[in-house]
């Protein structure tokens, strides 16, 4: 009798920084953000034990850009080079003033800072600064250093704000009791996402953040002098838009030193092979994917640049002989994109592979020695029970262990030695039946050749 044996087909999907097919990320050109799918295998494989290998590549090369405005180029007594404001009195006048030591160090006098003054009440959020020349953010973070010259003052930080004033903030007041805030707003009134509390004097320099990055869930984070005060998830996913500045009525500000750092993580990213008939998903290395249909996808979250990551699938050819044209895609949710792979056509060429002779006397392995990518262990069982073969290497540590339900007759244990180190090996196997007999034998060796 001859087996005709088809093997496995292995995907190969690497996700690392480089610079390649350019398909835009946000409107800043200079974030320079990339995509990129790459796929290359020898088309026709022939398949017969043998791997099929694909690489897929998914590149996100940007550098992340940090703006940091200190207002010292500006003219005293006016709006800061780079700003938009609304409402207010005074509002974003750059002052020429010794500005006090603060958490960034020791200021020279004559530094600059911008004073932002609503001498109106006005509930929530009147009066704001938009940083237009960092242009269009998504993910990232604004952070400023700030001081409140008078009690009960209140600002914000604002992050992804549109031309409808849909916006992510995070806001804080003089304070120490449920002084911090994160909050949401599209197209309708305020949402408090959460409320914490943190220790902001007036007289005194403060250095806050606002983080935001995700879709669906959206993440907030504020941070007060470095220290995490307040995080937050919402649905409420907010497209492209502005960082800036923003003062509740009837307050008196200084911002110094603003920061914006735009991520080009990706966000939302998820991975589609479009298993076409006649190749049948197996496993992953990292876990059980969501069908489409026949399709495998997998939800790989955030990609942080200039990290790596890996994902192997195995598949099965269901046919010899016929031709397999496999595409896979990248979904990015944020920014926005996808990008599909080249067609790679695969033949799957079955070849032969002999059926092990019966044993003798005592069960024996086969073939030995082996190169892989499997091992058979051939024994013949008295009656039903169970094998159990265990596999050391040369140093005596248990390398693999299988464990066989089996009938009566000649029986086979199939082991996967791709993993094995070229080597000798010591097997065992034991025969245990239902009726409670049981066969041992000696150990014997097992060579693999690479």
């Amino acid at each position: 009798m001859r087996e005709w044996k088809l093997g496995w087909i292995k995907f190969f999907i690497f996700l690392m920084s480089g610079v390649f097919l350019n398909l835009g990320w946000g409107t800043h050109p200079a974030l320079g953000q990339s995509l990129n799918l790459t796929q290359t295998s020898p088309a026709p494989m022939v398949m017969g034990g043998q791997p099929v290998i694909y690489n897929f590549a998914y590149f996100n090369s940007a550098v992340p850009v940090t703006t940091l405005d200190n207002f010292e180029g500006d003219t005293p007594g006016t709006m800061p080079a780079g700003w938009v404001t609304y409402g207010g009195s005074r509002v974003g006048s750059v002052i020429s003033e010794t500005v006090t030591a603060g958490l960034n160090g020791t200021t020279e006098p004559g530094n600059q800072a911008v004073s932002a003054v609503f001498n109106y009440g006005c509930s929530p959020f009147c009066g704001r600064l938009d940083y237009i020349s960092a242009g269009s953010v998504t993910d990232g973070s604004i952070q400023a250093d700030i001081y409140f010259p008078n009690s009960g003052d209140a600002a914000g930080l604002i992050w992804r704000n549109d031309v409808n004033n849909n916006q992510y903030q995070m806001t804080f007041s003089q304070g120490t009791l449920n002084n911090i805030n994160l909050v949401a707003q599209d197209n309708s009134p305020y949402k408090n996402l959460v409320t914490s509390s943190a220790n902001i004097n007036i007289g005194q320099w403060y250095t806050v953040k606002l983080a935001v990055s995700g879709i669906n869930p959206v993440l907030l984070t504020a941070y007060v002098n470095g220290t995490v005060v307040a995080t937050a998830s919402t649905t409420i996913s907010l497209g492209p838009g502005y960082p800036g500045l923003q003062v509740q009525g009837a307050s008196a500000v200084i911002f110094d030193n603003v920061q914006v750092v735009q991520s080009p993580d990706a966000d939302g990213v998820s991975f589609i092979d479009d298993l076409p008939n006649g190749l049948s998903y197996v496993s992953s290395s990292i876990g059980a994917p969501v069908f489409n249909g026949s399709n495998p996808t997998w939800n790989l979250g955030s990609i942080v640049a200039g990290s790596a990551a890996t994902v192997q699938m195995i598949t099965t050819g269901n046919n010899c002989n016929e031709s397999y044209i496999n595409t896979a895609q990248f979904n990015v949710g944020a920014p926005s994109g996808s990008v599909t792979s080249n067609p790679v056509t695969v033949l799957a060429v079955c070849s032969p592979t002999p059926s092990p002779p019966a044993p003798a006397n005592k069960p024996y392995v086969f073939s030995n020695p082996s190169s892989g990518p499997t091992v058979n262990f051939v024994y013949n069982m008295a009656g039903s029970g169970t094998a159990f073969i265990r596999v050391w290497n040369a140093s005596g540590v248990l390398a693999a262990s299988l464990q066989n339900a089996q009938s009566i007759g000649i029986q086979q244990s199939v082991l996967n030695i791709q993993s094995f180190a070229p080597g000798h090996y010591f097997y065992q196997v034991d025969l245990k039946y239902d009726s409670g007999g049981e066969d041992r034998f000696q150990p014997e060796v097992l060579a693999v050749e690479k």
